[in-house]
């Protein structure tokens, strides 16, 4: 399932981009329409457009909610590249922040939130299916 799970996150990824930069606000939309379409793709065994439809059809109703959980989830991690950003300048005097200590914490953050975003969606997506089941079932969705 690489293939569309790659070719999903591939085309969400710049629709919800060119939502951006088309004033943000469809960005947002189309961020929290389509929050839970990876994980409805892999349990549901779905095709791209299936899985973003079903996205949609899922989080009807709880997309104020969804936006919530994304700020939590991504404002600490903007405010901790920002101060590292800050930390960089004032420890080294210039704006380039491309030292090998600052790289390894940069992509040790992205790599973390990655997963965290990863955990919180397919949880989301178990929360929105109504279903009972185990927390078992989380690792069935990335297996």
């Amino acid at each position: 399932r690489f293939g569309p799970a790659f070719g999903l996150s591939l085309l969400s990824g710049l629709a919800i981009a060119l939502g951006f930069v088309l004033l943000i606000v469809p960005g947002l939309l189309l961020f929290v329409w389509w929050a839970v379409a990876l994980p409805a793709m892999l349990r549901e065994d779905l095709s791209i457009t299936a899985a973003l439809g079903r996205s949609t059809e899922m989080t009807e109703g709880n997309r104020w909610r969804i936006l919530g959980l994304a700020v939590v989830i991504w404002i600490p991690f903007i405010i901790a590249l920002v101060a590292l950003g800050g930390l960089s300048v004032a420890f080294t005097g210039d704006g380039e922040a491309d030292g090998l200590g600052v790289n390894i914490f940069v992509n040790l953050l992205v790599g973390g939130i990655t997963v965290l975003s990863a955990i919180c969606w397919a949880e989301t997506y178990l929360a929105l299916g109504g279903d009972q089941e185990d927390q078992a079932e989380l690792s069935n969705i990335f297996a």
